[in-house]
């Protein structure tokens, strides 16, 4: 099953095309904002393109490219200070004022303004202020001065550890010899199919507690390493960690709460996958092209050329 697993890992990459669309897109819109909007410093791609573990969409486009806009540093809380309001209006007028980001209605959904284009590789823009205060509103100690962004979210402003977060990710995929991404790239082609209500972040979270300490127990035992393995120690790990808040170690932002409605319906669908993967080791190699192919959609291939 390694050249099919092959074949499914290349075939859940940003193709070069795509890849390079969302790369002109950022760049413009950053030329755009940094000569327009009156306190811009710095933007970057956020999210599963920061961490390198956006999937390739099933049809082309269908894609929302993140983009965070710093414009400013926290230094204190007051009264009189920037609300998050304030940044939304101010960013989307600046988008707004342009004939060309004008023309695609920017709509603002906090926390970011979106840009919805033709080909539906569609922008969204968070402005954001650099975390120099270290702590929230209430006073409440979240970490180092200088990381992190505080970013507009119903009404007020949330704590985003993005940089960090990305990082993290990075050095589990590191600990895992290279397999962590490449497993969640897959694990999100079967959440999306069968367990849809778990948000992407919260299921590259649940992996990089797991994978890495899987491939190292493999490795110590002296067993192989293979997509098959890894996913299914995933399921029957994630199972009990699930249950529990969901937080990368150390980052400032708050934790990932799933409702306990949620929780009951991705426990049952991680125990039926345990078992499909399970059963599936005891099919014949047709057999199992077909039930991975179910599993994991489209992606996965039917044939090797």
């Amino acid at each position: 099953m390694h050249h099919y697993f092959q074949k499914l890992k290349n075939n859940l990459e940003l193709g070069d095309s795509l890849s390079s669309s969302i790369s002109t897109r950022h760049k413009a819109l950053r030329n755009y904002l940094e000569s327009k909007h009156p306190s811009f410093k710095d933007s970057k791609l956020i999210g599963s393109l920061q961490r390198r573990t956006r999937i390739h969409p099933k049809k082309e486009g269908d894609i929302d490219v993140d983009i965070l806009v710093i414009v400013g540093e926290f230094h204190a809380w007051t009264n009189e200070g920037i609300s998050a309001h304030n940044a939304m209006e101010s960013l989307h007028s600046t988008v707004n004022d342009s004939s060309r980001y004008g023309s695609l209605n920017p709509e603002q959904d906090q926390p970011a303004i979106t840009l919805n284009y033709n080909d539906r590789i569609n922008v969204e823009l968070v402005p954001a202020y650099i975390d120099m205060i270290g702590s929230d509103p209430s006073g409440n100690h979240l970490g180092d001065r200088g990381r992190g962004y505080w970013v507009p979210k119903n009404g007020a402003w949330e704590m985003a550890d993005y940089d960090y977060e990305a990082e993290y990710i990075t050095q589990k995929n590191e600990q895992s010899s290279g397999n962590l991404i490449p497993v969640i790239k897959i694990l999100k082609a079967i959440k999306n199919i069968y367990f849809p209500e778990l948000s992407s972040f919260a299921l590259e979270i649940l992996a990089a507690d797991i994978i890495p300490t899987s491939v190292i127990i493999r490795k110590t035992r002296g067993y192989g390493i293979s997509y098959p393995d890894l996913l299914l120690d995933f399921f029957i790990d994630a199972r009990e960690k699930i249950i529990h808040p969901l937080k990368i170690p150390g980052s400032k932002s708050s934790p990932i709460f799933i409702s306990q409605k949620d929780k009951e319906s991705i426990l049952n669908t991680f125990e039926t996958i345990v078992n499909y993967i399970q059963l599936n080791s005891n099919l014949s190699k047709g057999e199992q092209i077909k039930a991975w192919r179910k599993l994991c959609g489209d992606h996965f291939p039917l044939t090797i050329s």
